[in-house]
């Protein structure tokens, strides 16, 4: 990606900053400034429902149209050898610690790329590709696991691919998601909860479960690794879960009020964790106040869906929507518009609340689960009060 020269300010500046930039503007609720991006033509309408950045700071695009990158300004497409017939819709993308990038196609290909010059090359190992669509990959302990949704999961070891099926004891052989954790485990969603798998000598599996009834739901559409070795699950009737692995304890989040199946998390390390839905909305959960509230509400679409959710090295938050397409937002800076207000200090509370001081008095923000913090019309303390610190 393009450098951005964005300076990260600490959480405690940026609120300042937010006040003092937002004087300016009209009376509304926080805002995080978005820019939309649209794919060149013939593919404006194409839905994006996979994204990821590399090593190399390309932002990778899976769509039903193939396979894009975009590097901020221009967009190429990579197709498939000519040998694979289309469509070629990407359904997973992955980048191993080598800086190869893995594509997986719905049609259960799977690609690989190296370079410009080489452009996506088939992958062909002896024991065959899988006949099913390829839900997502991970990489651990010199393993390659491959989900699927209808043959359960592969890895590739020592040159050899491997298949753990219903045979193995996998509950269920449609996975939904996949990923290593921090602690190099590897963990697969199903319609029967929360898997984990474990390859280790030559041909030796393991298959550990975590009872579903512990969960509210048993059907695990998504999971997001943190950096401490949990799991964040997304369920299909809403819910968001946090599991903590080595105390085996589970954290049920309150629940997002539209209550619209789960598509995609992202979380942001102690600071709180996004969720798109199914029903178009994206909402942020706050750790330190323990609330949602609706996020970017003018760039999503209700009754649509967010198929994906990334953040780049320029601490951009990547969105892709259907229908309304790509854009992204920086997230550490946010603005709440003052009115005119003259902001002269400004405070962020034990409980995360935020207060201002001003020539008319104290102003503690108000929060509203749909648009974010607000002003309020009058000073709740200090009315007619100079507040300068």
């Amino acid at each position: 990606m393009v450098e951005k020269g964005i300076i990260n300010v600490s959480r405690r500046i940026r609120w300042v900053l937010f006040l003092m930039w937002g004087i300016p503007f009209m009376l509304g609720a926080q805002q995080s400034p978005h820019r939309n991006y649209v794919l060149p033509d013939p593919f404006q309408r194409t839905p994006i429902e996979h994204i990821l950045q590399s090593t190399s700071g390309l932002i990778w695009l899976g769509t039903p149209a193939g396979l894009f990158t975009f590097d901020g300004h221009e967009y190429s497409r990579w197709s498939r050898p000519d040998s694979l017939d289309e469509p070629s819709a990407v359904s997973a993308l992955f980048e191993d610690p080598t800086g190869l990038i893995w594509v997986g196609y719905a049609d259960g290909h799977i690609c690989q790329w190296k370079n410009r010059f080489q452009g996506l090359t088939l992958w062909s190992p002896e024991e065959g590709l899988p006949q099913a669509r390829i839900t997502g990959f991970a990489y651990a302990t010199g393993n390659f696991w491959i989900a699927t949704y209808g043959e359960g999961v592969y890895v590739w070891r020592n040159k050899r691919l491997y298949q753990f099926g219903v045979d193995d004891g996998l509950p269920n052989p449609e996975i939904y998601c996949i990923a290593a954790d921090a602690k190099h485990r590897i963990w697969v969603g199903t319609d029967d909860g929360l898997t984990e798998l474990q390859f280790f000598g030559d041909d030796q599996k393991r298959i550990r479960h975590v009872r579903p009834e512990r969960f509210p739901d048993q059907i695990v559409q998504t999971l997001r690794p943190d950096a401490k070795g949990n799991l964040w699950l997304g369920f299909f009737e809403g819910q968001i879960v946090k599991y903590t692995v080595a105390s085996d304890q589970i954290e049920v989040l309150p629940t997002i009020p539209d209550q619209y199946p789960i598509s995609c998390l992202l979380h942001l390390e102690d600071q709180e964790l996004w969720a798109g839905t199914e029903g178009g909305d994206l909402w942020r959960y706050s750790f330190r106040g323990k609330r949602w509230t609706r996020g970017i509400p003018e760039a999503t679409t209700p009754g649509g869906i967010i198929r994906d959710l990334i953040m780049d090295r320029e601490n951009n938050v990547w969105v892709a929507s259907q229908p309304s397409g790509l854009f992204s937002f920086y997230r550490p800076v946010e603005f709440i518009p003052s009115s005119g207000i003259s902001v002269q200090a400004t405070l962020e509370d034990s409980d995360g609340q935020i207060w201002a001081g001003t020539p008319a008095g104290l102003y503690r923000l108000v929060h509203d689960q749909e648009t974010g913090l607000y002003w309020p019309r009058h000073a709740q303390s200090l009315a007619k009060e100079n507040v300068l610190s």
